[in-house]
């Protein structure tokens, strides 16, 4: 079994650990370095605040309880990150080795699977957004966690945040993200999935499923243009998931040096 090398308690937390050891980490190796560069900065940072070498996203002037609101919230956020981006490899292994789905449970299930890596891809992003407006400290003064959460967390999206934060020649990895073409199409699709889960697939003679090439055909199961993608479905998410690590892991770094420079 894989071991985390750290002295700090996520090494032990049972679930990280099993998704460490799980292929996904042989996969995609310095996104996990990336994750626990970051959680060593935040328990470090944790620990100057206890012995006083830190005020940072310390906030005074909160009642007691809600004074380190905004650093609890980067170590969920980093947490359901992780979770997120081992779903959506999860729900990919299940697409790429579905073939020849004639049934209707399978079918479904094979939907399902789809939307799974879709949607904890964009979850798993979102989640880091959190992260990089919180360890930039763009929370104002004096702004409790139920306001924090409405007026600034909750509209963040890993689309918006490089506006939000406002911080020049920070963050360069959002836009190369942003502006890959597997990006907008899976972001596109995440959105039409949010609100008329209607799909269909073109079938080849290998029993491969294939997307559709243009977007408009999935907002309605009776349209029958034959334009599609010329990779099958767990092929095309499977590489649009190597490519869209590579920003997700520059982004981790970036995020540790800046956040351990802060600290």
């Amino acid at each position: 079994m894989k071991k985390i090398s750290t002295r700090h308690y996520y090494g032990t937390e049972q679930r990280i650990l099993w998704i460490y050891n799980q292929a996904i980490s042989d996969d995609f190796p310095s996104l996990f370095v990336g994750y626990w560069d970051v959680y060593e900065t935040w328990y470090d940072h944790g620990e100057r605040v206890e012995g006083g070498l830190s005020s940072f996203l310390l906030d005074a002037t909160l009642p007691p309880a809600e004074q380190y609101w905004t650093r609890e919230r980067f170590g969920n956020y980093l947490y359901g990150s992780l979770l997120s981006v081992y779903f959506s490899w999860e729900s990919l292994q299940a697409v790429k080795s579905a073939r020849n789905i004639r049934d209707v449970k399978s079918n479904l299930a094979f939907i399902r699977q789809i939307s799974g890596v879709v949607m904890n891809l964009f979850t798993a992003l979102d989640a880091l957004s959190c992260c990089i407006y919180i360890a930039e400290n763009r929370i104002p003064a004096g702004c409790g966690q139920a306001q924090g959460e409405q007026k600034h967390l909750r509209s963040l999206s890993i689309k918006s945040v490089k506006e939000k934060i406002n911080e020049v020649g920070a963050y360069g990895p959002l836009d190369s993200l942003v502006d890959r073409s597997e990006f907008k199409y899976l972001s596109d699709y995440r959105n039409l999935l949010a609100h008329r889960l209607f799909l269909q697939f073109q079938e080849d003679s290998q029993g491969l499923l294939h997307l559709p090439e243009d977007l408009g055909q999935l907002d309605s199961i009776t349209q029958r243009k034959d334009q599609y993608l010329a990779s099958d479905v767990g092929t095309y998410l499977e590489a649009a998931l190597g490519i869209i690590v590579v920003d997700f892991e520059a982004l981790l770094r970036e995020l540790g040096a800046r956040y351990r420079k802060r600290i």
